[in-house]
């Protein structure tokens, strides 16, 4: 059983980053809750959202009484992050820093062990990946005879 909070500005970095990338790939993923693409506020408010998934997680499986909670906003730091990740995506290894988001990520689900809770995150975060990952590849659905199938 995990019990760690993972810090809010880690969850914001991080979604300040990826937005960052996803903005420098021009990779629009689709905000089904909102009807529209993703905007840098959409990737903020669904990381803030896991950060206070991960605290909930925690104060359940605890029985704890009283949910920790960081009300900072850390916009400063999402900021950095964005221009980081779109400077990565124009000029840097986007490879390696998939790499570094997926460890993030995977932490993340591993301190989320309520399951709802760690669905709805697991969803999120691979659907962001797999978005990236097609972009990197240039795989497109017309590449496909029909969507779900596997060539080799």
């Amino acid at each position: 059983m995990s019990s760690y909070v993972i810090d809010k500005k880690e969850y914001i970095t991080v979604a300040g980053y990826v937005a960052g990338l996803a903005e420098g790939l021009e990779l629009w993923l689709y905000d089904y809750d909102a009807g529209r693409n993703s905007t840098q506020a959409d990737y903020y408010k669904h990381f803030e959202d896991c950060y206070k998934m991960n605290a909930k997680s925690v104060q359940l499986q605890y029985h704890d009484p009283e949910e920790e909670q960081d009300n900072n906003d850390y916009i400063h730091e999402f900021t950095n992050a964005f221009m980081k990740g779109e400077q990565v995506a124009h000029f840097g290894d986007v490879w390696e820093s998939i790499a570094r988001v997926q460890s993030f990520f995977s932490s993340s689900i591993y301190q989320i062990e309520y399951p709802p809770f760690m669905d709805k995150v697991s969803n999120y975060y691979n659907k962001i990946i797999a978005a990236i990952y097609k972009k990197l590849n240039r795989i497109r659905y017309a590449d496909c005879d029909v969507w779900g199938t596997f060539k080799l």
